[in-house]
């Protein structure tokens, strides 16, 4: 179990250094002035910190601790499995679709897996989170946002 938990641990440090790279490849700003790299490089070192805390973690654990699940069993697992399978998908498809299509659909998928009640609701809060959030980042923040290639 150990060995499972430092693989993964090592595997997030990656991405999260490819995250960070990913994110000062855009331009940082400064405090006073954000650039569009400066929330993701601090999610990345986030991410970062987290990761390596982990890594230091499972080198400590005791390797006859019983073996865990990592994912939940029935519906609970599926339902995070949902939830990662749309965030992927949101990521390949929102430079085709843009901000608005695709988080607009991620939100209706993630209700879903969720367990929303009505289509309706759904919908609604689709429509809001994705409006708000656009109008937050683009509007407010000026922070650019893919439109979609569908649009251009």
């Amino acid at each position: 179990m150990r060995t499972q938990h430092l693989t993964f641990c090592i595997c997030v440090t990656g991405l999260a250094v490819i995250y960070i790279g990913m994110a000062l490849a855009l331009p940082v700003g400064t405090w006073v002035s954000p650039g569009p790299g400066l929330f993701p490089a601090l999610v990345g070192l986030l991410l970062l910190g987290l990761s390596i805390s982990l890594l230091v973690e499972s080198w400590r654990m005791d390797t006859r601790v019983v073996a865990e699940r990592i994912l939940p069993a029935g519906a609970p697992g599926r339902r995070v499995l949902g939830l990662v399978l749309s965030l992927i998908v949101y990521a390949s498809l929102l430079t085709t679709l843009g901000y608005l299509v695709a988080g607009g659909l991620v939100t209706v998928v993630a209700l879903r897996v969720l367990g929303m009640c009505s289509w309706r609701d759904t919908t609604l809060t689709a429509v809001v989170v994705a409006g708000a959030s656009y109008g937050l980042f683009s509007v407010v923040l000026g922070v650019p946002l893919p439109v979609g290639a569908w649009i251009q």
